[in-house]
């Protein structure tokens, strides 16, 4: 170690009145040959198959083992072990509206690998960043007129121009005070930039992103205008910023900034000469100042509004001259700070680009050119769907060394999927910066309402005004214990007396009662005074129907519920508002209401009208107030609050239109939900009223869930420790309901508090129903009492009362009697329920042929074309089709194609069919699926070209007869007399399965989940997927990608030539998972479709009695497991060994019933025959 001490002496400072003597400065340096300490970053990883595997696989963990897909998806890299000053601060989030400083940066957004092992001044230098010496110093002098001009210069710098809000922050703080004002100010600044060297950054790839940020940008909504993604993306800026640092100059800089009032000088000219003089001073030598010369800039100096001095870099001793920069060794201390710069550098300039260009690549960008075998994409023909609430995850399964399985999920079923995930997040992010920028951040859990002042209230015209409402008799007006609600509506405020300090207001609203002879109102407050009961102009006397509002005599209008102002009325009232106006004569003023009556609640059951709503005050909407109660369960708002008054929840479909609102009032006395403009229920239970101390906290929770046709509405009180509690009040609204999607706080006269105000789903809601609510067990929500059989969204007649009937049902909850409309606790036997939930008749399809079941082939050469439709498809992307069919003829020879379902769509261009084909003398075949588009022109010429076009008997076609009828299961060419199905597909899309299972004369059920965009088909027969699928030539892969637009027609059994049934046919517009699938075969009645479910074909069938037989002799193959046991113990003629010559297929992935399935098939395929002719079990 060598120690080194410098003695320099300093120059003595004399002016008039001060003298500074000579000093000595000091300066000690060690030497020490041993290493500094090892600064490391954090270990950077690489992707061998692009870094769009960790996306699809969701790999954002560690340490993952042998067998993971996420073990090949990352590797280490080499990590900096000593990185140069700087390098930490390329590449680093920054928040683009705060200041231009190092210290509004954010997280690092960019990985910083070491692989290359560039250094500058044996420092490691990160592959993706250069550094360039610079070794310049300078000092300038700058004037601004306003703050936009400084805002401009500033973002000019980091090469941001163009927002008007970008650094806004440091504007303000440069500046001082608000950034609105009315007194322009000048601003002068003064720079002195010392620069060492400049580290700059190359193209950022994907894989250059640091995992964290690439994980919480795939975490965010996809869209910012979900309800809550606004917090989302706005919690994603503050941690990760607006922009990023893309280079930086690094060194050290010293800002003086003065500024002063414009009208202290001529102009901006005269401002920057005189401010040039100023910051001369600072660093001219003593002897150079004169007297005089001080005493003008002491006097100027007095007239600056302010005066900053900032450092960046350099020394930290800098701080002494800081605090007085007119210090005699002002300058001595500048030439220190400058020489300790290079061992203190630190970013002072740098240059920002958008966050949203770090995310601007395409799905491709993120993968390598060779395809994969593992993870997702290598299992994409093996991903299993499954839905668990709100969400759907696709996952695969592996099976481990040790035996065990284990569930790998993948986000995204293939690259255009995420593809269009991060097109839809990049633009969210894109506008959820401009509006952080713009508003800055908002808080939507705390926030604290004003006291509503009668500037606040609303003056829109009431927009339920106008509607027809209840009026009041005038004998329940007068009543002792009855309480008004008078409104005004005028043009002008009335002033009262001479001097006009009292007033009514022209939207004043307050409380009325008449007692003891007089009309009492209430103050802003709603208390009732002695000095406020007046009886003038024989308002006292109840014959003459008028009122005295503060001495204002008004005549009760019974027809309109209106206060109309007469001419005797306005003799009287001119004495104490002389402000009226003759021309006022005739017209009504305000309008009356009642608000509280012993006779009201009465009235109220027997059907009339409820109370006008209480106008909330302070109502202010966002866009990231919102909420989707139509999601699965509903959703709650859960608040703690206090206050000393009445204060409101407010739900809007339409936030400007109070007609479009449900609001919940939270009162000291009452609470009661309003719609629109009526109050629809209420309660006065001391449990649910609000405490009304604003230095008390209580916690509650508003819950809507909302159906099709009704939206329920739930008031409760919580605990504040959890998302539970009571619920006090509900209402059902099923009378016109609106769609809510915003909602918002609001009060009357009192200041209110809100805090952790959050949205929860409603079954995370755990309540009690007090009071007259009751729970619905199935539903675990509170409603208003009905029968059990009810559906309790729907509610029913007399709600709530003792004796309740299935009759009173406005709607059924499972099932209803046709016949009698009442509701039923389940459909009898036979019958099943319909989209209304009537219980209908089960039926089975089937065709009809000469001879029936017993017809030989010789009858069944002409194909028969007799399907039953259904039209009002929508497109499908997704698909599960699922029925279930019997074919009792097996014995049957020559080629037989039965079409069992059909699509196309309305230009008959396109769709999909599933179809049974049997040939050979043998009566082999197979399950055809196949899906595509029909060729603009198809031909003779073109028939011989397809390789499913069949000819019977190799009939040659007659040109004269040639006609073609194009549907999407065949193509029927009229020859002869004769129907030739063929295929109307060129180039389509097909996979083929075993269709043995057909042959044992028993109901089976098939099932086709379709993947569009992924393009992956399984086949399922009674519940178990089918290994035997083979795909067509044009199934690129095995994999039938394709989309089918909307508007066409569903058949059924379009085209035949034998005796089939079909039942139970179900459309979804999903993939069902396997578990579903499997489970909805257990029973041929029971999961129905959300597309299409078989009830809707019934009305077709039921014009043709000979078309469907009625009930549903439909059983599931499976049955019990005595049944099983019992098949199991037939013993065939044939061995497994003599059915696999026979060309038998037989499945390993199968059911405990598959092997007497199998052996029974095989019975019944030998019936009657020397030899069993070729059949393929499952």
């Amino acid at each position: 170690i060598q120690i080194k001490l410098d003695i320099t002496p300093d120059k003595a400072w004399i002016s008039d009145d001060m003298f500074v003597p000579s000093a000595y400065h000091l300066d000690a340096s060690i030497e020490d040959n041993s290493k500094s300490p090892v600064e490391e970053g954090e270990t950077p990883f690489t992707y061998p198959a692009g870094v769009g595997q960790i996306l699809m696989n969701g790999c954002w963990g560690k340490d993952y083992k042998i067998g993971d897909p996420c073990y090949n998806a990352k590797e280490n890299s080499s990590i900096c072990r000593d990185m140069i000053d700087g390098a930490a601060f390329i590449g680093v989030g920054f928040d683009g509206s705060g200041e231009y400083s190092p210290e509004s940066r954010k997280m690092s957004i960019v990985q910083r690998n070491c692989v290359n092992k560039a250094t500058y001044d044996d420092l490691d230098v990160p592959d993706t960043m250069n550094v360039h010496g610079i070794y310049e110093t300078s000092a300038f002098t700058l004037t601004f007129e306003n703050r936009a001009e400084y805002q401009t210069y500033l973002q000019h710098q980091a090469g941001v121009s163009g927002s008007i809000f970008g650094f806004s922050a440091g504007v303000k703080k440069a500046w001082g005070g608000s950034m609105q004002t009315s007194t322009q100010q000048y601003m002068a600044a003064l720079y002195v930039d010392a620069e060492r060297y400049e580290i700059f950054m190359d193209e950022v790839k994907p894989s250059d992103l640091s995992l964290s940020f690439l994980r919480e940008f795939m975490e965010l909504p996809i869209s910012y205008f979900q309800p809550g993604a606004q917090i989302k993306y706005q919690n994603f800026i503050q941690r990760w910023g607006t922009h990023y640092i893309k280079s930086a100059k690094f060194g050290g800089q010293l800002q003086i900034r003065k500024t002063m009032e414009a009208s202290q000088v001529a102009s901006k000219h005269a401002f920057a000469e005189k401010m040039e003089m100023e910051f001369r001073f600072l660093f001219a030598s003593g002897g150079a100042k004169s007297s005089t010369e001080g005493g003008q800039e002491a006097k100027a100096q007095n007239k600056f509004t302010s005066t900053s001095v900032m450092a960046q870099g350099g020394s930290q001793e800098i701080a002494t001259i800081l605090s007085d920069v007119y210090s005699p060794t002002f300058k001595s201390s500048l030439r220190e700070w400058l020489q300790s710069i290079p061992n203190y550098p630190k970013a002072f300039r740098f240059l920002l680009g958008s966050i949203v260009d770090l995310v601007n690549f395409r799905a491709n960008d993120l993968f390598s050119a060779e395809d994969v075998d593992w993870g997702c994409e290598g299992n994409v023909q093996n991903i299993v769907e499954e839905t668990r609430g709100e969400t759907t995850q696709r996952y695969y399964t592996v099976t481990n060394a040790d035996g065990r399985v284990k569930k790998f999920y993948c986000p995204f079923q293939d690259r255009e999927e995420l593809d269009v995930a991060l097109r839809k997040r990049r633009s969210s992010l894109n506008r959820a910066i401009e509006i952080f920028m713009a508003e800055g951040p908002i808080s939507v859990s705390d926030m604290v309402i004003s006291k509503c002042t009668q500037e606040d209230k609303t003056t829109e015209v009431n927009d339920g005004f106008f509607l027809n409402t209840r009026v009041p008799k005038w004998k329940e007006i007068v009543q002792e214990n009855s309480t008004l609600t008078v409104k005004f509506d005028m043009e002008t405020n009335l002033a009262r007396g001479v001097d006009g300090l009292g007033k009514i207001e022209k939207n004043m609203t307050r409380e009325v009662k008449f007692t003891g002879g007089r009309w009492f109102t209430a103050d802003e407050y709603g208390k009732f005074h002695l000095y406020s009961g007046y009886r003038n102009g024989k308002s006292g006397e109840l014959r003459n129907h008028k009122l005295s509002i503060f001495g204002l005599v008004l005549s009760y209008n019974s027809k309109y519920g209106s206060l109309d102002l007469i001419k005797e009325d306005f003799n009287e009232s001119k004495r104490t508002y002389p402000t009226l106006r003759e021309e006022m004569i005739g017209f009504p003023l305000a309008h009356l209401t009642v608000t509280q009556s012993n006779s009201f609640h009465d009235s109220v059951k027997r059907g009339s009208a409820p109370s006008p709503a209480v106008t909330p005050c302070n109502v202010k909407w966002s866009n990231a107030l919102r909420l989707d109660p139509t999601t699965t369960g509903g959703r709650c708002l859960h608040f703690t609050a206090s206050s000393a008054g009445d204060f409101f929840v407010v739900f809007a479909t339409i936030p400007s239109r109070r007609s479009s609102w449900y609001h919940v009032q939270i009162g000291v006395r009452k609470v009661a939900i309003y719609k629109g403009e009526r109050e629809v229920t209420s309660t006065s239970d001391t449990g649910s009223v609000s405490i009304g101390d604003a230095l008390l906290y209580q916690s509650y929770f508003v819950c809507l869930y909302e159906k099709p046709n009704s939206t329920l509405i739930e008031y409760g009180k919580s605990l504040g420790i959890s998302d539970g509690g009571d619920i006090y009040l509900t209402h059902l609204d099923a009378n016109d309901p609106l769609n809510v999607r915003f909602y918002a706080f609001g009060n009357m006269d009192k200041v209110v508090k809100i805090w952790d105000a959050h949205i929860t789903p409603r079954d995370l809601t755990d309540a009690d129903c007090k009071g007259s609510t009751y729970k619905d067990l199935p539903t675990n929500l509170c409603f208003l009492k009905c029968h059990e059989y009810c559906d309790p969204f729907a509610g029913c007649k007399n709600a709530g009362a003792k004796d309740l009937r299935p009759s009173d049902c406005l709607a059924c909850r499972v099932a209803k009697d046709p016949v009698t409309n009442v509701c039923l606790e389940k459909c009898p036997e036979n019958t099943q329920p319909d989209e209304k939930k009537e219980c209908l008749l089960t039926f089975d399809a089937k065709t009809i042929v000469p001879g029936g079941v017993t017809a030989t082939s010789r009858y069944l050469k002409r194909w028969q074309v007799s399907g039953v439709k259904i039209q009002d498809m929508p497109a499908l992307n997704h698909m599960t089709l699922c029925l279930w069919t019997k074919f009792p003829q097996t014995n049957l020879r020559g080629i037989k194609i039965t079409g069992l379902a059909s699509y196309y769509d309305t230009n008959r261009k396109s769709g999909f069919f599933l179809r049974n084909v049997e040939y050979g003398k043998n009566g082999g075949g197979y399950i055809h699926f196949g899906l595509g588009h029909v060729p603009k022109e198809f031909d003779e010429a073109r028939c011989a070209s397809f390789p499913d076009c069949y000819r019977m008997n190799n009939d040659r076609v007659s040109k004269t007869l040639f006609k073609i009828f194009v549907n999407i299961v065949q193509l029927s060419i009229a020859t002869e007399g004769k129907m030739v199905p063929l295929s109307p597909f060129r180039r389509r899309k097909t996979l083929r399965f075993s269709r043995a299972f057909l042959d044992d004369n028993e109901w089976h059920r098939l099932c086709i989940a379709w993947n569009g965009v992924s393009g992956v088909t399984k086949v399922y027969v009674d519940g178990v997927q089918d290994k035997s699928a083979k795909f067509g030539k044009y199934a690129v892969g095995g994999l039938l990608k394709d989309s089918l637009p909307g508007g066409g027609t569903l058949e059924v059994l379009p085209v035949h030539s034998q005796v089939v049934y079909v039942s139970e046919l179900n459309l979804w517009d999903k993939v069902l998972s396997a578990v579903e699938i499997s489970e909805s075969s257990k029973l041929c009645f029971g999961k129905q479709g959300n597309v299409k479910k078989w009830s809707d074909f019934w009305p077709a069938f039921s014009k043709y009695k000979s078309r469907y037989e009625a009930p549903s002799q439909c059983k599931s193959p499976i049955g019990s497991s005595e049944e099983m046991m019992e098949e199991d113990l037939v013993v065939s003629n044939g061995s497994d060994e003599e059915m696999m010559e026979e060309g038998l297929v037989v499945s390993e992935n199968r059911p405990f019933p598959a092997n007497a399935k199998k052996r029974r098939a095989f019975k019944y395929a030998r019936k009657g025959q020397k030899k069993s002719h070729p059949v393929a079990l499952m």
